[in-house]
């Protein structure tokens, strides 16, 4: 939903674009889905077993049932395998870190070849890396805001517990959907009126 709102605000086109993961537990494989079904190519992923390339795309599902036999993502099926350095090196348009903090170091942000960071894992960016992306105007969605979705269903169920209530999960989208474009919307307005970065502003609001 964040980068969706971050598309429409931007006028940046999902359906076509490319991405790249780091991690694929569960952050990352559903993200790789929800991004395919908007059109989005997965090209890469790194895991702890190491990192793969396809320029082509990487379909999620397929990924997914290959690590559940192997246990990581090298030695997938059309992939190339790539260099741990050189991953960060390749083109995308969108590349979103689901797995480690303090993964986007200062050599990091220089490497990387993108239009946004989405930080799915919590802290991935180093004090130094967010400096280079800000000067190199690379956008980030920090992880208060891209990876609260987890814990905002958390509370959706306590919700339902406390009410003795079952949603459909049409409901909890649409619920999760409003709080996390209120959320977005007031960290982007808060980031323009005081002309202060996203992560600022959504520490403030």
């Amino acid at each position: 939903f964040s980068i969706e709102h971050w598309a429409d605000e931007t006028g940046f086109r999902l359906d076509g674009c490319s991405f790249i993961l780091q991690g694929f537990g569960n952050v990352g494989s559903h993200t790789a889905q929800l991004l395919s079904q908007l059109g989005a190519q997965l090209t890469a992923v790194q895991d702890h077993t190491g990192s793969i390339y396809c320029p082509e795309g990487i379909y999620p599902r397929e990924l997914i049932n290959w690590v559940e036999e192997t246990g990581g993502v090298v030695g997938f099926p059309g992939a190339e395998a790539v260099k741990k350095d050189e991953f960060w090196g390749l083109e995308a348009d969108i590349v979103i870190p689901a797995a480690l903090g303090l993964q986007i170091t200062a050599d990091v942000a220089r490497k990387l070849k993108c239009r946004l960071v989405v930080e799915a894992a919590n802290g991935p960016t180093t004090i130094e890396g967010e400096k280079i992306l800000a000067e190199r105007g690379i956008d980030v969605i920090p992880d208060i805001m891209a990876n609260a979705g987890g814990v905002v269903v958390s509370y959706f169920e306590w919700i339902q517990n406390k009410r003795s209530e079952s949603w459909l999960l049409e409901e909890v989208d649409k619920r999760l959907h409003y709080m996390v474009k209120k959320a977005f919307y007031e960290m982007r307005a808060f980031a323009r009126d005081h002309e202060v970065d996203n992560r600022t502003a959504s520490m403030a609001v």
